[in-house]
């Protein structure tokens, strides 16, 4: 039985040949939905973790700790699997508060699997409003989010990078060229309604749940036990 050439080499460069394969140019990837004809961009060597055992589980970690995960909060379709919640270090998440969907869910927001994510260390949020629903919409779901991811974790909002304002407009049906992008929550009001949540728990946001397998995995089970909005 023939030995792979990649497995032979020293486990310093398998590391460096994954992170080369699997890391996206700008450090994102964004999860699509499962109508489209790319769900994952961009496509990525992914066919690198389908080689053998021993390579998948080496390698997979690479894409949930180099790269900045992009998703919709609304959406079952992209969903992580467990060990990528356990081990994902940045998020960026769409929140559209335009569809009733959202807005009949927004008082009981799921954020069981961002609990999950006990080793996340950024999370940029990108609100949307297209109704104008205002702060006693969009503001009312907001707490239950910032306050499900760790305590030490940098909580960011609105869109920042090319890539982010992509994502968003393909969601959304519209144009990557236009220079603003309707609807969206401004940064400013997002921070301040960040600050009134921290100043009345006296403390900065983010549960102090400890970074272990043992918390994420029970926040994962939690997920089973009924419908979920993430």
């Amino acid at each position: 039985m023939k030995t792979s050439r990649l497995l032979s080499l020293p486990a310093e460069l398998r590391l460096r040949i994954y992170e080369y394969t699997l890391t996206a140019p700008d450090n994102a990837i964004g999860l699509y939905f499962s109508y489209q004809t790319n769900r994952v961009k961009p496509d990525l060597g992914l066919g690198l973790l389908r080689t053998c055992s021993q390579i998948y589980h080496e390698a997979r970690d690479v894409l949930y700790t180099k790269n900045t995960i992009l998703l919709v909060s609304s959406s079952r379709e992209t969903r992580l699997p467990p060990h990528a919640l356990r081990e994902l270090r940045h998020l960026f998440v769409m929140v559209n508060y335009g569809f009733l969907s959202d807005v009949c869910e927004a008082e009981n927001v799921d954020s069981r699997m961002l609990r999950a994510m006990t080793r996340l260390q950024s999370l940029r949020l990108c609100v949307f409003d297209q109704f104008h629903f205002g702060r006693d919409g969009w503001g009312t779901m907001l707490p239950s989010l910032v306050e499900s991811v760790p305590a030490g974790c940098e909580i960011r909002f609105g869109l920042r990078r090319d890539v982010e304002k992509e994502f968003v407009c393909s969601y959304l049906g519209r144009s990557a060229d236009e220079k603003t992008v309707t609807g969206e929550v401004e940064r400013c009001d997002l921070e301040e309604a960040m600050a009134r949540i921290e100043a009345s728990k006296g403390a900065k946001s983010g549960c102090n749940a400890p970074p272990s397998d043992q918390a994420g995995s029970r926040a994962v089970d939690e997920l089973d036990e009924g419908p979920r909005t993430w």
